[in-house]
């Protein structure tokens, strides 16, 4: 899916296997937004004050509450 997208929108990217932590901060604080999974670069987004679309799959956003960070 990603390869797809990258394909018409070359503005987006992956950093999947591509990172260290420190180079992940790096990264994410770089973004305009950031559209991840309920994951490491979802929190590292909030402590980053990023605007985030969060994709909650497996553990459901109720079940972990709604965010207090504005958007």
């Amino acid at each position: 899916l990603l390869a797809a997208l990258g394909t018409r929108y070359p503005e987006i990217i992956s950093v999947v296997d591509r990172t260290d932590l420190r180079e992940l901060f790096e990264v994410i604080n770089s973004l305009d937004i950031l559209v991840t999974t309920d994951s490491s670069p979802l929190h590292i987004g909030l402590a980053l004050e990023k605007p985030i679309v969060a994709l909650f799959v497996a553990t459901g956003s109720a079940r972990l509450g709604q965010s207090t960070a504005t958007v």
